[in-house]
């Protein structure tokens, strides 16, 4: 069955979002190497694994980064939006890089 113009067009979406999703699981793997050395780092030197102000400066800093980077990626999500999606998710990445390091 031949597929149609719009089936086509579907089909480069899936595949940029499928490239963009490979270089995030690679990115985060990395991230997630790193995080077990501060985790171990802070379990010799006896130090909380959880940093509040840390985690407020990193998504103060998200919402600045998405301030830089709106006008450069055209779409129509309001930039509120956009840093309330990035803020969501890393709260999710940081809250999963606190238990990898409360299990070492």
């Amino acid at each position: 069955m031949l597929k149609n113009n719009n089936d086509i067009k579907m089909d480069v979406f899936r595949e940029n979002i499928n490239q963009i999703d490979n270089e995030i699981i690679k990115l985060l793997m990395k991230r997630f190497c790193i995080v077990e050395q501060i985790g171990k780092y802070k379990k010799e030197h006896i130090l909380p694994v959880r940093d509040k102000e840390r985690e407020k400066l990193i998504l103060n800093y998200l919402a600045d980064k998405v301030d830089d980077y709106y006008d450069f990626y055209s779409c129509d999500f309001t930039k509120r939006d956009i840093q309330n999606a990035m803020q969501n998710i890393y709260r999710s990445i940081m809250e999963q890089s606190c238990v990898f390091q409360e299990g070492l």
